[in-house]
C-alpha cells in the first residue's frame, strides 16, 4: 500500500486514491486531504513529505500537529511531478553516464560536396539551407574565419551570460530551462579540461597544450600583439580540424554556449567563428574562474542532511542509489563520483579517478540543484575518497550536530555475501595486492592468513572477507562511530539483501526523526517566541 502511495511504478493519484481506502483512521483522512487537490490532474511521484505524514498517522492529529502536516502534505504532492523531472537531468544520472565526454577531433575537414566552393558566406548559407543539409559548418569558409578573427582582436563577443544564467540554459543547477540544454564546448586546452570543466562539457580546444604554451611564452616576453599575431596564425592552420570537432546533431539555429578560462579571446575567437554558422552562440562571462568561483560558493548554503552509517558491506550505497533511483529523493554519491569505494579495495574495477577540483564541480551542481524543503541523503564518508577530496564545507555540514546520523545495522551474513558478490569477481592477485595494502593495520600473521585463504583453489572467499570485517573494518568503524558527533542519531535494523525494502524502511524511519527532531525544535523555543502562536 505504501509502495503506491509512493508512486512506485508510475503509480499516480488514481492509484493512490484506490490505495487510500485501505487506510484507516487520521492516516488516511490526512492523506486524502493533502492529495485533495490533485484529483484530474497527471501523474505525480510522492515526495517524502508525504511519506511522513502517512508515517505518523495518528500520532499527527494527537498532538495538534495536523494542519501543519497536511500544509507539507498537499504543498510537496503537488510539487512532486515538476521534482521528477528535475531527476532527468545530470545530477541523477548513473555513474556510468558521468564520465567526462571528450570529443575526438580528426584532422580531415567535413564539407558537403554539393556545397559550391566559390561565392559569398551568405551564398553558401543559403545554398545549405535550401538545399535541406544538415550540417551547419559548411557555410564557414576563409573570408569567415578572417571576418571572426578580426572580429575577435577589435571587440569583445557581445552575447555574453552570467554563471546562473549560463548553467540554466545548460539544464544545470536549480533554475532548469524547460526547453532541451544546450550544448556547453569548453574551448581550452585539453590539459585545463582535464584538470577541471564544467560537467557535461565537450572538450573543444582552440589550441593544443602545445600550442597554448606557445602562445603563453609570447605572450609573456613579448606582448599581447605578438601572442595574437601567432595564435591568429594558429587558427589559419586549424579552423577546419576545429570545426570538425562539433557534435554531429548541431544544426543551423541551435544554441550553443562557450566558455575558455576567463571569458576572453579564445572564447569570444570561438563564439565569432561558430555564430558565422549560424548558430547563436553565448560566452560565459568571466569564463570557467567565474563557474569555480559559483561553486566554491555553492557550499555556503546549508541544506537538511540524512547521514548513512554503518559497517562496511551494509550496502549503503545501494540503499542511496534505490532512495535516488526509484523513491526519487535527492541524493548525493560520494563514492559514485569519486570512482572509488572508499577502502583499500575501492579502485577496483573502476575508471581513473577525477582531479578532486573536477570531483568538487560534480558535487557543486548537483548541490545547486536541490531544495532546502527536502532532505539530502549522502553517506558518512571521510574527508577523502580514494584521491578525490570531499569538498570542506561539505564536510563540516554531514558531520555537524544538526545532521541527521541513521546507523544501518546489517546482519553479518549479509555482508559478508555482498562483499563476496562485489569483489568475487576479481583476480586474487588484485585481492591479496589490496589485502597488502592494510598489512601495518592487520599484522602479519593475519595478513599471511588471508592471503593464503585467497591463494586455496577455490579461494575462499567469505574468510577472507571475515577476517577483514573482524580484524579492522568493523573495529574501525566502532571508533570513528563513538567519536562522530550529532544530536539526532538513530538505528536502524535492516537486511539490505534487498536493497528496496531497505530504502524503504530508511524512508519511514527518516520520517519518523524528522517529526521527533521537529518537536524537539519545537520544545526548545524560547517562552516569548510561543505566546503569539496560535
Amino acid at each position: 500500500m505504501l509502495l503506491a502511495l509512493l508512486g512506485v511504478g508510475g503509480a499516480g493519484y488514481n492509484g493512490c486514491v484506490g490505495a487510500m481506502g485501505t487506510v484507516a483512521g487520521p492516516a488516511g483522512s490526512i492523506l486524502s486531504t493533502a492529495l485533495s487537490p490533485l484529483s484530474g490532474t497527471r501523474s505525480v511521484k510522492f515526495s517524502l513529505t508525504t511519506f511522513a505524514t502517512v508515517c505518523q498517522g495518528a500520532r499527527v492529529t494527537s498532538n495538534g500537529a495536523g494542519l501543519f502536516e497536511v500544509w507539507r502534505a498537499r504543498a510537496w504532492a503537488m510539487r512532486g511531478a515538476r521534482f521528477q523531472r528535475s531527476t532527468t537531468h545530470f545530477p541523477v544520472q548513473p555513474a556510468s553516464a558521468r564520465a567526462c565526454h571528450t570529443v575526438s577531433r580528426p584532422c580531415t575537414s567535413v564539407r558537403c560536396p554539393a556545397t559550391p566552393r566559390g561565392g559569398t558566406t551568405a551564398h553558401r548559407r543559403a545554398h545549405v539551407l535550401a538545399s535541406g543539409v544538415q550540417s551547419c559548418v559548411d557555410v564557414i569558409d576563409e573570408n569567415a574565419v578572417e571576418q571572426a578573427k578580426k572580429q575577435a582582436v577589435e571587440s569583445s563577443f557581445p552575447h555574453r551570460l552570467e554563471v546562473d544564467e549560463f548553467l540554466s540554459r545548460a539544464g544545470i543547477g536549480r533554475h532548469k530551462k524547460d526547453t532541451p540544454p544546450s550544448i556547453i564546448l569548453d574551448v581550452r586546452s585539453p590539459c585545463e579540461y582535464e584538470k577541471g570543466h564544467i560537467p557535461g562539457a565537450i572538450s573543444f580546444p582552440l589550441f593544443t597544450n602545445e600550442e597554448r604554451e606557445i602562445v603563453g611564452t609570447l605572450y609573456h616576453k613579448y606582448g599581447r600583439d605578438v601572442a595574437v599575431k601567432r595564435g591568429c596564425k594558429i587558427v589559419d592552420e586549424s579552423w577546419r580540424r576545429l570545426l570538425s570537432g562539433l557534435p554531429p546533431d548541431v544544426r543551423d539555429g541551435q544554441e550553443v554556449l562557450v566558455y575558455c578560462a576567463r571569458g576572453g579571446m579564445r572564447s569570444g575567437g570561438v563564439a565569432w567563428l561558430l555564430s558565422q554558422a549560424p548558430l547563436q552562440v553565448r560566452v560565459l562571462e568571466g569564463g570557467y574562474k567565474a563557474f569555480r568561483n559559483w561553486a566554491i560558493n555553492g557550499w555556503e548554503r546549508e541544506l537538511p542532511l540524512v547521514v548513512l552509517a554503518g559497517r562496511t558491506g551494509s550496502g549503503k550505497t545501494d540503499v542511496l542509489l534505490e532512495l535516488r533511483d526509484r523513491y526519487f529523493a535527492q541524493v548525493i554519491d560520494l563514492e559514485g563520483d569519486a570512482q572509488h569505494r572508499g577502502s583499500s579495495f575501492g579502485a577496483l574495477g573502476r575508471p581513473p579517478q577525477p582531479t578532486s577540483e573536477h570531483y568538487e564541480n560534480l558535487l557543486a551542481v548537483q548541490w545547486a540543484a536541490f531544495v532546502e524543503t527536502q532532505p539530502v541523503f549522502i553517506e558518512d564518508e571521510s574527508p577523502h575518497v580514494g584521491r578525490c577530496g570531499v569538498p570542506q564545507r561539505l564536510y563540516k555540514q554531514y558531520k555537524s550536530e544538526e545532521a541527521t546520523v541513521l546507523r544501518l545495522e546489517v546482519p553479518k551474513e549479509t555482508r559478508i555475501s555482498r562483499l563476496v558478490a562485489d569483489y568475487g569477481r576479481y583476480s586474487t592477485e588484485q585481492l591479496a595486492s589490496c589485502v597488502q595494502q592494510l598489512s601495518k593495520r592487520l599484522g602479519g600473521a593475519k595478513t599471511a592468513e588471508a592471503i593464503a585463504f585467497l591463494q586455496e583453489d577455490p579461494p575462499k572467499l567469505a574468510q577472507v572477507a571475515e577476517l577483514l570485517l573482524d580484524h579492522y573494518y568493523d573495529g574501525m568503524y566502532n571508533h570513528q562511530a563513538s567519536k562522530r558527533p550529532g544530536r539526532f542519531q538513530h538505528v536502524l535494523e535492516c537486511d539490505t539483501a534487498d536493497a528496496t525494502t531497505a530504502a524503504f524502511q530508511v524512508l519511514g524511519e527518516v520520517a519518523t526523526l524528522q517529526f521527533e527532531k521537529a518537536h524537539v525544535a519545537k520544545s526548545t523555543q524560547p517562552v516569548d517566541s510561543l505566546e503569539d502562536t496560535p
